[in-house]
C-alpha cells in the first residue's frame, strides 16, 4: 500500500515542478508553454471537459468559491488546456474560477473562446468582494483576453451557453431577482425575457427545466410550464389587497421550449409544445430531464384524473408516449428511448420506455449482476461505467451477463466527485475528479487499453479484485495541496506504527533488521522522506503533524540508544554490569529530555518501542542509580 501512496506523492511533485506554464505572483500570467493554436474543428461542449482538435480543456479540479478571484491568481478551479498528443504538456489558460454550481452546464469552447460562469469580483453594498455572486465572462482560449459580459446573481444560478445557427452565442440563465429566464445575445449585449412569474399578464411562468447539453446545443435549451389566468388582471383590485390579491387559474397549463433565436410566440419567446386547452382540460408536469430528452407528465383534469408520461424530444420537439413510465427517473440511464438501463433487484436491465421487450421478465432483459452498482453513468461500447458502493468509478462487460462472477473494474484510485465532475471518456482515456485524500478533488486520467491489475487468491488463483493499473493527474496542483498530499501520506505511515510507538522492522525469524548497526523503522523512515522531498514547502504543514513527526523522530533516537538494553533481565551479571556506561549515557539522555523545552517527556517516552522504558527501567534498578 505505501509504496503505491508513494509513487502517487513522486507523481504529484513532478506535476507541480515539470509545468510548462505557470500563473506568477501578483496576478501575472504566462501563457508561454503551448500554441494554443489550429482550432479547425467545432469543440465539442463537455461537462468538466471540452475540446478542440489539438487540444483538451478542462477545470483544474474543484476550486473554492471563497478564493481569491483576480485574474492571474486562480489555479486550482482555473481552465487548462493539454496537448492531446503529450497529455503532460499543459497550461493554465484562464485563470479564473470555475466555481458556479450548475453542474450540468460544463465548459462551453466556441470560435477561440471559452465562455464560463465565475464568481464576482466587484465590491458589494457593503464594501465587501461579491464573492457569493456568479458574473458570466468570456476568455480567449490562448489567455491573452478576458471579457466580464455581466452579472447574473446567485452561484446556484440554472444556465446554458449555446452558439445559434449564425455562430451567434448566447447564454439562457434563470435570473432569480427577475422571476424569469432570460436569453442573453454575446454580440450584442442585448436581454430577452424567455418566459416570467408576472401575475399582471395572461399567463406566468411556472416551472422550468433546462435540456442536457446534448439536447440544448442543437435543440430547446430550456422548456417550462405556465400558469394560465381565466380572468383578467384588476389593478384597483390588487391596489386594495396588496399581497393578498389573486386571480382564477384555469384548470388546464401550457408548455412551450425555447431554442436560442426563437422569436416571441403568444405571451413568450418560444414554441408552444403542447396546450391543455379549455375543452379537455389537462395539465402538464415535469418528471426529469435525461439526455436530450425532458419527461413530461400528463395528467387529465377531469375527475378521472388519468395520467400519461411522455418523453419530448429537446431536437425536434416530438412528443412519444411512454410505456414503461416507472422507470423514467433520475435512476435511469437513458441512451434511446429503446435503449434504457436500469438497476433491478441486484442486476443491470435492459429496457425500451415506448415498446414492451421480449425477455424473462415482459418488459425488461437482464443485463448482468449489478449488485455494486449506486449510480449508472454512461455506456461505451460493451461497458458501463458507474460509481460503485464504495464511491469509486467502476466498469463492467455488459457482454459477460452469462458469468454472474464477472468481476467489475475499478478504474478510479480513489473515491469520486460526479456532479459538474462527472467521468468523461475523450481518446480512449477516462478522465473523472479524485475526491478521495490523495486526489483532492484534482483530475487524473487512465488509458482504457492499459494493463489491468489484476489480484487473485494465492491458494485457489481465483480474482479477487481488477483494477486500472495507471492513472496519470493531469494539471496544476497549489503549493498548499501538495503539502496537503504529503501532510495526509506522513500520517498514514505514522498509523502504522503499533500503537503509537516506535516499531523497528524484523525479519522472519523475528530479529531486528539492522542498517548501520542500528534498527530499522520503514514507516517512519518513509514518513522523513516525504516531509523531506517537499523542500521549501515544509511550512505548509500543520504544526500538529510537524509535532508528532518530531516526537516520532526523537523516539525513535531514544529507542535506538535504548537498544543497548534489550532483554536486560535475560542477561547474566557480568553482561549487565558491562553495560553499565552505554546505561549512564541513555540515561543522562532520558534525564535531559525532562528539561527539554521543546518535548513532552512523557509523549516521547510513550512513543519508544514497546518494552524499551521497561528494561531501561530494570537497568536503573541494577545499577541502583536513583540512590547514589
Amino acid at each position: 500500500m505505501k509504496k503505491t501512496l508513494l509513487k502517487i506523492f513522486v507523481s504529484v511533485l513532478a506535476v507541480c515542478t515539470g509545468l510548462m506554464c505557470f500563473v506568477g505572483c501578483g496576478g501575472d500570467f504566462n501563457p508561454d508553454s503551448i500554441t494554443l493554436t489550429t482550432l479547425t474543428k467545432e469543440v465539442e461542449v463537455g461537462g468538466f471537459i471540452a475540446e478542440t482538435e489539438n487540444y483538451v480543456y478542462y477545470i483544474n479540479g474543484v476550486g473554492d468559491s471563497n478564493g481569491d478571484n483576480k485574474y492571474g491568481v486562480p489555479v486550482k478551479g482555473s481552465l487548462m488546456a493539454a496537448d492531446k498528443a503529450d497529455l503532460t504538456k499543459t497550461c493554465v489558460v484562464v485563470p479564473k474560477l470555475f466555481v458556479a454550481t450548475d453542474y450540468k452546464a460544463g465548459v462551453y469552447v466556441y470560435d477561440g473562446y471559452v465562455y464560463y460562469g465565475t464568481t464576482n469580483t466587484d465590491l458589494n453594498s457593503s464594501g465587501n468582494v461579491a464573492k457569493d455572486e456568479l458574473v458570466f465572462a468570456k476568455s480567449k482560449l490562448d489567455g491573452t483576453e478576458t471579457e466580464i459580459l455581466f452579472n447574473a446573481g446567485a452561484l446556484s444560478t440554472e444556465y446554458r451557453i449555446v452558439k445559434a445557427a449564425d455562430k451567434t452565442v448566447y447564454i439562457i440563465y434563470y435570473s432569480s431577482a427577475d422571476k424569469a429566464i432570460i436569453s442573453y445575445n454575446a454580440s450584442t449585449k442585448e436581454k430577452i425575457t424567455v418566459a416570467k412569474t408576472d401575475d399582471e399578464a395572461a399567463e406566468s411562468l411556472d416551472a422550468y427545466k433546462f435540456v442536457d447539453n446534448e439536447g440544448a446545443v442543437n435543440g430547446a435549451v430550456v422548456m417550462f410550464t405556465s400558469t394560465v389566468y381565466s380572468e383578467e388582471f384588476n389593478q384597483a383590485k390588487k391596489d386594495s389587497l396588496g399581497d393578498k390579491y389573486s386571480r382564477a387559474t384555469e384548470s388546464y397549463n401550457k408548455v412551450y421550449a425555447y431554442k436560442v433565436g426563437d422569436t416571441v410566440e403568444n405571451c413568450y419567446a418560444g414554441k408552444l409544445v403542447v396546450d391543455g386547452n379549455k375543452n379537455i382540460p389537462t395539465k402538464f408536469s415535469f418528471v426529469s430531464v435525461n439526455g436530450k430528452y425532458v419527461f413530461v407528465k400528463e395528467t387529465d383534469g377531469t375527475d378521472k384524473a388519468i395520467t400519461v408520461t411522455y418523453a419530448v424530444n429537446a431536437l425536434d420537439l416530438e412528443k412519444t408516449k411512454i410505456l414503461n413510465a416507472s422507470y423514467v427517473e433520475d435512476g435511469t440511464l437513458i441512451n434511446d428511448l429503446n435503449a434504457a438501463y436500469k438497476v433491478v433487484d441486484g442486476y443491470l436491465v435492459k429496457l425500451s420506455l415506448v415498446d414492451s421487450i421480449e425477455g424473462e421478465n415482459g418488459a425488461y432483459n437482464t443485463v448482468m449482476k449489478a449488485d455494486s452498482v449506486s449510480k449508472l453513468l454512461f455506456t461505451e461500447g460493451d461497458y458501463v461505467y458507474y460509481v460503485n458502493s464504495s464511491t469509486f468509478l467502476a466498469r463492467k462487460n455488459m457482454m459477460n451477463f452469462e458469468n454472474e462472477n464477472a468481476f467489475e473494474q475499478v478504474i478510479s484510485e480513489g473515491k469520486i466527485a460526479d456532479s459538474w465532475y462527472a467521468p468523461e471518456i475523450r481518446d480512449g482515456n477516462v478522465y473523472y475528479c479524485d475526491a478521495s485524500e490523495y486526489g483532492n478533488s484534482y483530475i487524473k486520467y487512465a488509458s482504457v487499453s492499459d494493463a489491468l491489475d489484476i489480484e487473485r487468491d494465492e491458494d485457489t488463483d481465483e480474482i479477487v479484485s481488477v483494477k486500472f493499473a495507471v492513472h496519470t493527474l493531469i494539471g496544476k496542483v497549489t503549493d498548499a495541496d501538495t503539502a496537503s498530499f504529503a501532510e495526509t501520506e506522513i500520517n498514514d505511515y505514522l498509523k502504522e506504527l503499533t500503537d503509537n510507538k516506535i516499531v523497528f522492522d524484523t525479519d522472519d525469524e523475528g530479529n531486528y533488521v539492522l542498517k548501520d548497526g542500528k534498527p530499522v523503522c520503514t514507516p517512519l523512515d518513509k514518513a522523513n522522506e516525504v516531509y523531506e522531498n517537499l523542500g521549501n514547502l515544509k511550512d505548509l504543514v500543520s504544526e500538529t503533524t510537524k509535532t508528532s513527526l518530531k516526537n516520532y523522530n526523537k523516539a525513535k533516537e531514544l529507542s535506538v540508544e535504548l537498544f543497548a538494553l534489550k532483554d536486560f533481565d535475560e542477561l547474566s551479571e557480568t553482561e549487565k554490569t558491562a553495560l553499565k556506561d552505554t546505561f549512564e549515557k541513555v540515561y543522562a539522555k532520558t534525564e535531559a529530555l525532562k528539561k527539554d523545552k521543546d518535548y513532552s517527556y512523557n509523549t516521547v517516552t510513550g512513543m519508544v518501542e514497546t518494552n524499551a522504558m521497561y528494561y531501561l527501567n530494570l537497568a536503573n534498578k541494577f545499577f541502583n542509580t536513583d540512590k547514589k
